[in-house]
């Protein structure tokens, strides 16, 4: 099964952090991401994908640090824009280094 991912969704998927594609986590042994991955994205397409990715780094977030970006960036993908304002003025705060590289995108 294959599927296409828009390239502004690119980044997101092979971002900084690595790919989530179903391929690449089966490849490095985790069967079960991969699967929820699938599950996520049989019942709500790319937005379920996206939504399960978000739900993914709030859990990883509890453990670890996670980058505001990385929060605003899903968030502007899933077209939420007070959640993406919120997580960009926290990178503001914090003084993110990769925020000089934000860019915007013209809605398709």
């Amino acid at each position: 099964m294959t599927f296409c991912v828009p390239s502004h969704a690119f980044r997101r998927f092979c971002g900084r952090w690595g790919c989530h594609y179903p391929a690449d986590i089966s490849q490095h042994g985790d069967q079960r991401l991969a699967d929820e991955e699938h599950q996520a994205y049989t019942h709500g397409g790319f937005h379920g994908v996206l939504e399960w990715d978000l739900n993914l780094s709030k859990q990883r977030a509890a453990k670890q640090y996670v980058s505001p970006l990385d929060f605003a960036d899903a968030y502007a993908l899933l077209r939420q824009r007070e959640e993406t304002l919120r997580y960009l003025e926290r990178a503001y705060e914090i003084h993110e280094p990769f925020l000089v590289y934000i860019t915007r995108q013209r809605k398709s």
